[in-house]
């Protein structure tokens, strides 16, 4: 449960860098496309940061499938966001992602065929969410 609550706060500080970083350009004249993907870019880090936060609370509630499902969902999330990030503020997500792949190991249910075919729907679901709002925000 530590873990995951250590993830959630670094995924909420560094949306939080992120916006400072964006800010502190002071680039005033960008198109619209921009400023759509940074505010594309900081939701989905701040649902990164509030699945985790809710892997945690149902960690402390010993419902360790459902939390391993949100914890999941925002590995996943962190992962690829990360990678793409990875010259801005991809190597703080993959920390993130660390923290939750560690709290994940931690459940006890996470063995068997089934726990992967379960937790292949949040993985997809957390690229696709991620791959749509990137295209729609502008392309690559």
């Amino acid at each position: 449960m530590v873990l995951a609550i250590l993830g959630a706060a670094a995924a909420a500080a560094t949306d939080w860098g992120y916006r400072l970083l964006i800010a502190s350009q002071g680039v005033p004249n960008l198109p619209g496309g921009y400023w759509s993907r940074v505010d594309f870019v900081t939701v989905f880090m701040a649902g990164i940061a509030a699945a985790a936060l809710g892997g945690a609370v149902l960690l402390g509630l010993r419902r360790e499938t459902a939390a391993s499902l949100l914890l999941a969902a925002a590995l996943t999330g962190s992962a690829a966001l990360g990678v793409l990030a990875i010259f801005s503020i991809g190597l703080a997500l993959l920390v993130v992602a660390a923290l939750l792949a560690l709290a994940m190991a931690g459940c006890s249910s996470t063995t068997g065929w089934r726990w992967l075919a379960a937790h292949l729907v949040p993985l997809a679901l957390s690229v696709a969410v991620l791959v749509t709002g990137i295209g729609l925000t502008g392309g690559w």
